[in-house]
């Protein structure tokens, strides 16, 4: 629970007056300044016909033009305007406004600063808070970036330590690739192997007729089979004519045989 409490400061003697109360949205908010004041040769005459003296034109003329001038400005700022980067700005405004008012005194102000500005405490709790909250945002921003660089190294890390396996699992594919290749190539042969062997029968059959090609066909068997066990071979006894234009000497062959 917040309290009200209030402190008298006292106002220094070589002050010229006391702190500006300026309002600022809503907000009082006093405010110091230093103001560099100086009376060239040319002027003086001007300043004591005006005023009097030099102190005379400070509590006269000066002071209350740069209060003035000061709440005038501050009154269409920010409050937080005078503890940010826009301090300067504002600095900038009140010495332009202020230089015209010293000159109507014979006075030349040099430079304008603002010095402490007394910004309400609820205003700070907030800008407090939000730099905290980017403070924490850019922490973890570099925390998930750690660990996103963390995880990239374990991941070439054993990317790294598996090459060999990946390596045999590469040349595996490519002898599958190879295999599958060879297969189709051999499959390709076959089929045209078997259309050359049908195109081949075809023009026999067209040649000798059906009936021959089938006896040719049995008599090749017969070949082969006598090939693969020549016991099956006998000399003929039998004697078997014919008129030379069919299978008369197989029958021959094969007469006494065991087939």
């Amino acid at each position: 629970m917040q309290k009200e409490r209030s402190e008298n400061v006292p106002v220094p003697e070589t002050a010229a007056d006391s702190a500006i109360f300026t309002r600022m949205e809503g907000w009082l908010v006093p405010q110091e300044l230093r103001v560099q004041v100086q009376v060239e040769p040319n002027d003086a005459p001007f300043l004591v016909a005006s005023v009097g003296s030099v102190e005379a034109a400070e509590n006269k003329v000066v002071t209350p033009s740069i209060r003035s001038v000061v709440r005038n400005i501050c009154a269409a700022q920010k409050v937080l305007s005078l503890i940010d980067e826009n301090r300067a700005t504002v600095e900038n405004e009140i010495e332009i406004a202020v230089i015209p008012e010293g000159e109507k005194a014979g006075l030349t102000i040099k430079d304008v600063r603002l010095v402490d500005s007394v910004v309400p405490p609820e205003l700070l709790v907030a800008r407090l808070r939000e730099q905290l909250a980017e403070q924490l945002k850019e922490t973890f921003k570099r925390e998930k970036d750690a660990q996103d660089q963390r995880i990239s190294t374990e991941k070439a890390r054993a990317t790294a330590n598996q090459q060999p396996e990946l390596v045999a699992a590469e040349i595996c594919v490519e002898i599958a690739r190879k295999d599958k290749l060879a297969s189709q190539l051999k499959g390709e042969g076959e089929k045209l192997k078997l259309m050359e062997i049908a195109e081949g029968q075809k023009a026999q059959v067209a040649v000798l007729g059906d009936e021959k090609v089938m006896q040719l066909a049995a008599l090749e068997k017969i070949l082969q089979a006598a090939v693969e066990n020549p016991d099956i071979v006998k000399v003929p006894r039998v004697l078997v004519s014919g008129t030379g234009a069919g299978l008369e000497g197989a029958a021959a062959i094969l007469g006494d045989s065991n087939l």
